[in-house]
């Protein structure tokens, strides 16, 4: 690594993070398509937390390779360390992420350092996911042209909208920071830390790229309960948005607004989670009983904001939980089950 930074400008040198835990069926196609970006000056850090399969073994073998790569083996730490401590390790000027499930195109990279290379007073650049919802997205936003410059309030707008840039943090750009990410948060941990950042470069821009070039790999749930009604999930993102709320200047009156309607949204998660156990389990589950009374009120308080904010069906569902959750879990199943159905015909 040494020799290739002697050979380039340390202050075009991009580090390319990636914690990776039991990804061995999706490790080579991650690791292969960052190798082969058009934009080459690269420092590759490869962090595998802890992992019980052969994921250790693929980053070495490739390590052995291209001195451009960088192994950090640790135990079991969580997402947030192991990028934390990709980012401690970090050498490059600029820095992105990718995640081990996922691959890149080849000239994701270079898209986003010309897009920030180009842009006076740049912070941070973004790109989108590949997907015909993101084109059209990108497309909206960006006016048809090839970028759109943003302040750091019109930026945070964006990334904090629930169908805009996403708080993601491997479809951006950053500058290298002191800033670290909250180990103790570990759903929408990359929201918070970019918020976070974004007010550290208060008076920087933000640009957009209109390039999908990302490939998210998303696990579909199988029934309602999965993953997004996950009640742990939930409250830890709860927290972090009450995090991000903390951090909001005055006047961002209605990202506050938007925030308490993100809250909304998962409280009522939580109170399906919680609707939905079995009589006989109730008691079994102490933890959960425990944070209800906090989630019933946060519920309340931004129940109001929410409606104004929401769709029809969005509010829909507000409605019936607050009047009668006995009707709402029949009525979410029944949901379920007709847009299950729909789909089976579709195919």
């Amino acid at each position: 690594m040494d020799d290739y930074i002697k050979k380039h400008p340390l202050h075009d040198l991009i580090s390319v993070i990636v914690p990776i835990y039991n990804a061995e069926k999706t490790l080579d196609r991650c690791i292969t398509s960052i190798i082969g970006q058009t934009y080459q000056n690269l420092q590759i850090i490869l962090i595998n937390d802890g992992s019980t399969d052969g994921s250790l073994s693929i980053c070495r073998r490739y390590a052995e390779d291209d001195a451009r790569i960088k192994v950090i083996n640790s135990s079991n730490q969580g997402v947030s360390k192991a990028r934390n401590q990709g980012m401690d390790s970090a050498e490059g000027f600029y820095w992105g992420f990718v995640d081990s499930d996922d691959w890149v195109e080849p000239t994701f990279i270079d898209t986003m350092y010309s897009a920030m290379k180009e842009t006076e007073g740049c912070c941070l650049s973004a790109l989108g996911v590949v997907s015909e919802s993101w084109k059209e997205y990108l497309e909206s936003l960006c006016k048809g042209e090839k970028r759109r410059v943003l302040s750091i309030t019109e930026g945070i707008d964006e990334i904090t909208a629930k169908f805009g840039l996403r708080g993601y943090l491997w479809n951006k750009l950053f500058l290298s920071t002191h800033l670290r990410l909250n180990p103790d948060i570990n759903v929408c941990e990359d929201l918070e830390f970019i918020v976070r950042y974004l007010y550290h470069h208060q008076s920087s821009k933000i640009v957009v790229a209109n390039a999908c070039l990302y490939h998210y790999e998303i696990i579909r749930p199988d029934t309602i309960f999965s993953d997004r009604y996950s009640f742990q999930r939930n409250f830890t993102a709860f927290q972090a948005y009450e995090t991000i709320i903390k951090q909001l200047p005055d006047f961002a009156q209605y990202l506050r607004d938007r925030i308490y309607s993100h809250i909304t949204e998962l409280a009522f998660n939580m109170l399906v989670t919680w609707y939905s156990q079995p009589k006989s389990e109730l008691t079994e589950t102490k933890a959960m009983e425990n944070k209800i009374p906090e989630v019933k009120l946060k519920f309340h308080e931004t129940y109001d904001i929410a409606m104004k904010l929401s769709s029809f069906m969005v509010r829909v569902n507000y409605f019936l939980l607050k009047v009668s959750p006995s009707l709402l879990i029949p009525y979410l199943h029944l949901k379920f089950r007709v847009k299950k159905l729909i789909g089976r015909k579709r195919k």
